[in-house]
């Protein structure tokens, strides 16, 4: 997997003829480290961590007739906010909770049970509290640093029948009615700004008067209100995990339904092309997903609590388990680099294998291996998301149970 363009790196035989680069970094002061020839006479000092077990690792020769295995780096995690927030969420878990405009965060969340959003400041959040109380919320900014964000509202009592609106921030808040839409499946709305600065809206929903049969739609903003695209129809209630929507190079949209129907977990890739729509199954629950250069999609999924790596190519679908032994986690999500670096982060509940206390986790390749990095050992962690800056660097947010905001950002 090609490092990013000006990175350092080192070169190890691959066993087949060729070499596998490996980013390089000087060792911190006081750590162990190896020395690796530097095609000038002298040395290269790398640092080195010692892999748990059953990590994938590269192994160089130690100058002694042996070998040394050697682990990638975790970056610095740096703390930028932590705290109690009035912009806290509960258990409607948005599908996008950062979103990264300029280079600057933005957070959603409720404040005092109006939905709304902070913008980091540089040293703080400033928060945005609109003067509606909706649920399911997710959001986007346009390049204008305009943010839109839809929710559910108006529930009767059985919560059968309820109103899915939008909202809009541009200095003043306007709402706008998208669908009284009957059963509206936990989890599904997802908000999402196309690459021309359009908003849409993926969402699931029952047929009225009964909830048998589900339509699943895409809703793409006019300029005054809201069209409906049916795409689907399923008799499958659930949509647990969460939806996700992207857009390809050539703006067509891509977006995932997972079903959660005892015994067999699946989850339906829906994607369009000049050709229309298309419907493909695999069998995993997608939690999120990206798109590459090439339209092909990048999933972090679990199967049977396991996380995965599910990616597609010219060969078909493909899989790869990401820790041995195996990792139970919550809420991953995904990130890829135009390198082809994938970011994943995921809260490690307690009693897991790899931290029995609990934790929030960051993984990603490095020359084809997977580097688990621990960003906070708060073991209270309730929801968490990643987003990455113009230079792909990821940040980080987590709350915890008691309402705290934290973002890390790295280097």
């Amino acid at each position: 997997m090609a490092l990013e363009a000006g990175k350092k790196c080192l070169c190890i035989p691959d066993g087949k003829g060729g070499y596998t680069a490996y980013e390089i970094s000087a060792p911190k002061a006081g750590e162990k480290c190896i020395l690796l020839p530097d095609g000038k006479g002298g040395y290269i000092a790398v640092g080195t961590g010692v892999p748990s077990v059953g990590d994938k690792v590269p192994v160089v020769p130690d100058g002694k007739g042996g070998y040394l295995t050697w682990r990638p780096r975790c970056p610095t995690f740096n703390l930028i906010n932590t705290g109690f927030s009035h912009m806290i969420r509960f258990f409607d878990q948005p599908n996008t909770t950062i979103s990264i405009h300029n280079d600057v965060p933005y957070i959603l969340g409720h404040s005092g049970g109006h939905a709304g959003f902070g913008m980091w400041n540089g040293t703080s959040f400033d928060f945005y509290e609109s003067n509606d109380s909706l649920s399911n919320l997710s959001m986007d900014v346009d390049s204008d640093g305009v943010v839109w964000i839809c929710g559910v509202a108006d529930c009767t009592l059985d919560g059968k029948y309820c109103n899915l609106y939008s909202l809009k921030y541009d200095g003043v808040w306007t709402k706008t009615l998208v669908k009284y839409t009957g059963y509206l499946c936990e989890r599904s709305p997802n908000m999402k700004i196309d690459n021309d600065d359009i908003p849409y809206i993926f969402v699931k929903y029952s047929k009225p008067p009964l909830a048998l049969t589900f339509n699943i739609s895409l809703f793409k903003w006019n300029g005054a209100s809201w069209g409906e695209e049916i795409v689907d129809t399923t008799t499958d209630a659930w949509t647990n995990p969460p939806s996700a929507l992207n857009f390809d190079v050539d703006n067509y949209p891509h977006f995932t339904n997972a079903h959660t129907s005892f015994p067999q977990y699946h989850t339906d890739y829906y994607y369009k092309d000049g050709a229309g729509w298309h419907n493909e199954q695999i069998q995993t629950r997608a939690y999120d997903f990206v798109l590459d250069e090439d339209k092909y999609p990048h999933m972090v999924t679990t199967t049977t609590g396991r996380i995965y790596y599910y990616y597609k190519d010219t060969d078909g679908w493909h899989s790869e388990s990401i820790e041995v032994p195996p990792t139970f986690g919550e809420f991953p999500r995904i990130r890829r680099t135009p390198s082809g670096r994938i970011h994943i982060s995921v809260i490690i509940p307690p009693g897991s294998i790899i931290d029995p206390k609990g934790a929030y986790w960051y993984f990603r390749t490095t020359g084809g291996v997977w580097n688990r990095c621990l960003i906070d050992d708060n073991s209270d962690i309730s929801w968490c998301n990643l987003d990455t800056d113009s230079n792909f660097k990821p940040h980080f947010v987590f709350g915890d149970l008691v309402g705290n905001l934290h973002i890390y950002t790295t280097t």
